[in-house]
């Protein structure tokens, strides 16, 4: 910093344009905690289903739990299936589809909401 420009008066931004600014990011920050909510309530739903159906199966008979955990043992080998590209870990894949899951359904929520319907 040199001597001149400690002396020279620092030139302030309008009132007007501080209130702007401030308002956008109060809007920022409002949007990205909306954002955050919905997608932890969209994945703790989608964990809730993942235990309403392991708890489907505890609560059934043998035989029905036999066919309910082939159900879920399909669905979860289908939903993994186009991780293939992924290490060989299921669970690794698995995180993988729901982040893509619950990021799909965030938008689409989204989408819905912006049309109006």
């Amino acid at each position: 910093m040199n001597a001149s420009s400690r002396t020279r008066q620092r030139r302030r931004a309008p009132l007007w344009l501080l209130g702007l600014i401030r308002r956008f990011y109060a809007g920022a920050v409002a949007r990205d905690l909306n954002f955050t909510m919905d997608m932890t309530d969209r994945g703790m739903d989608a964990l809730e289903d993942r235990v309403a159906a392991l708890e489907e199966i505890v609560a059934a008979g043998d035989a029905e739990a036999a066919r309910l955990r082939e159900r879920l043992r399909e669905q979860l080998r289908a939903s993994v299936a186009g991780y293939d590209h992924m290490e060989p870990d299921f669970r690794r894949r698995r995180c993988e589809w729901m982040g893509d899951h619950v990021i799909a359904a965030s938008r689409a929520a989204a989408a819905r909401h912006r049309g109006g319907s």
